[in-house]
């Protein structure tokens, strides 16, 4: 068996790691933030019970293939993820992600374990897990100087979309011709104009009015009648029980399927 690789990367932050776990538990955006590859998933259910996740990936122009095993969360302590190929430059990956209380600070510290296939997988792998260890404590020190200073995530700043504002204000009339007030139109259009795409594409109305400390049911209205005015769209999302994730989306609950994972 080819010896394992442990790459290891800690970092004192000066929040709590309450307050850090929503950002640092986002794999979804994480996964943006440092660039990692695409991944193609798909659930298999077993005869036993349950079902086997298969997933698919191209790296440096090799095919990868490989089974991902459930998540392991415990907030907000930590989380791993392990996944075993049956294709690619290496047998084996684990991710663990520790944060431990420090009172008002917190410590991150990652770990990447590695088993490579041959020799082209042993330098792909010594490359590549330092890298990866590093980008992940790098994203949270920039998440830590976020939330001291109140300023937007890191992961808010990936993939923004520049918007038209002809369109924009075009769209946002049908909400004041349907009864939202004028605060609220101004609300959403700069919310609109600003957020990233990922925000935007999934808006969560009691996130929004919790943050903008607004009443729920106001924010909701505004949302409700912009999907009859044609200007939001309501989709359902199927969330991945094992990273999270939204792995699908429909757009009437009539159409979710009897089988999932």
């Amino acid at each position: 068996m080819a010896k394992l690789l442990v790459f290891e990367e800690t970092i004192d932050l000066e929040c709590t790691r309450e307050r850090l776990w929503p950002l640092v538990s986002d794999t979804d955006g994480i996964n943006r933030a440092l660039g990692l590859f695409s991944v193609a998933y798909e659930a298999k259910e077993e005869k036993t019970g349950g079902s086997v996740v298969t997933a698919r990936a191209t790296l440096f122009g090799m095919g990868m293939e490989w089974r991902e095993y459930p998540f392991e969360w415990v907030e907000p302590e930590k989380y791993s993820v392990r996944r075993v190929f049956e294709r690619g430059p290496v047998e084996e990956a684990r991710g663990l992600f520790f944060f431990d209380d420090l009172g008002p600070r917190s410590r991150a510290r990652v770990r990447v374990e590695l088993v490579p296939r041959g020799l082209v997988g042993g330098l792909i792998a010594k490359v590549k897990g330092g890298q990866t260890a590093r980008g992940f404590i790098g994203l949270f020190r920039k998440m830590d100087e976020a939330a001291r200073n109140g300023a937007a995530s890191p992961l808010d700043d990936v993939g923004r979309t520049p918007i038209q504002p002809e369109s924009l204000q075009a769209a946002l009339t049908k909400l004041r011709d349907n009864g939202v007030v004028p605060a609220m139109i101004d609300r959403l259009r700069e919310w609109v104009a600003r957020a990233p795409d990922r925000a935007v594409v999934r808006a969560r109305p009691f996130a929004l009015a919790d943050d903008w400390k607004r009443p729920r049911e106001e924010v909701l209205r505004a949302f409700l009648i912009g999907t009859r005015a044609g200007v939001f769209n309501m989709h359902w999302d199927i969330v991945c029980p094992q990273c999270r994730k939204a792995e699908d989306r429909l757009d009437s609950l009539a159409r979710l399927p009897k089988e999932g994972h």
